[in-house]
């Protein structure tokens, strides 16, 4: 469900996007970056949710992010956990470069193609953490 509702969103995004939101994206992306080193695990997934926050809303579509708040809760849950997995810390800083550079490039499909392939791997993350809590 988010995978579709933020690939139609970043879709829409590329025709609003500006160098001010690039600005604000490349931000965030350094602010999740210092929260590693830190190891504040609760300000990363802050920022990481700001991030995609900021995409939404260039999207233009209220009730997107409405509907995918209501899916968020256990996507979030899994999310705390996933950051333990070797590397996971900065899979996404990868990824929302992707996403940043895609945008930039104004092409619609090469976002989709970068956010999906962003979720993909936060997914497969989710799944190894949920398959070590119930292992056969």
């Amino acid at each position: 469900i988010r995978s579709v509702f933020v690939c139609i969103a970043i879709e829409a995004s590329v025709k609003n996007f500006s160098s001010a939101d690039e600005r604000k994206l490349l931000q965030l992306i350094d602010d999740q970056d210092k929260t590693i080193d830190r190891g504040d695990m609760i300000s990363n997934i802050a920022i990481d949710s700001a991030f995609h926050g900021v995409i939404m809303e260039l999207s233009g579509y209220k009730v997107i992010p409405d509907l995918l708040q209501r899916a968020m809760g256990e996507i979030l849950r899994a999310r705390h956990m996933s950051i333990k997995l070797p590397g996971r810390l900065r899979e996404p800083i990868i990824g929302h470069q992707a996403i940043v550079k895609a945008l930039r490039s104004g092409n619609p499909k090469d976002c989709v193609t970068a956010m999906k392939s962003h979720l993909d791997k936060s997914f497969v993350s989710i799944m190894q953490i949920l398959e070590s809590l119930n292992p056969e």
